[in-house]
């Protein structure tokens, strides 16, 4: 899933691909920018709040986004939870 994902933070490849899949009238590829790319996980990981360190608030580039990554994410995702629930189940 790491390597489909391939970076954190709001708006990001994966993030995005996953809502273009899902909610793609509720993205806005028009505020896809380069703006801050791959910022440091420790900023994301530490909550700190987006605006102190972009603009838009996206943090990494959501550029490469696609629908069809976004599925892959999706399916993979339901897949390691299902796993996780029937784990849990036992």
């Amino acid at each position: 899933l790491k390597d489909l994902y391939n970076n954190a933070g709001h708006a990001g490849r994966g993030e995005a691909s996953m809502m273009l899949y899902l909610y793609p009238e509720l993205v806005h590829k028009d505020m896809f920018t380069e703006e801050k790319r791959n910022i440091p996980y420790y900023y994301v990981s530490n909550d700190i709040v987006h605006q102190e360190i972009t603009e838009t608030g996206i943090i990494n580039d959501g550029q490469e986004s696609t629908a069809h990554l976004g599925r892959k994410l999706f399916e993979k995702s339901v897949e390691i939870y299902e796993k996780l629930l029937k784990e849990l189940e036992e």
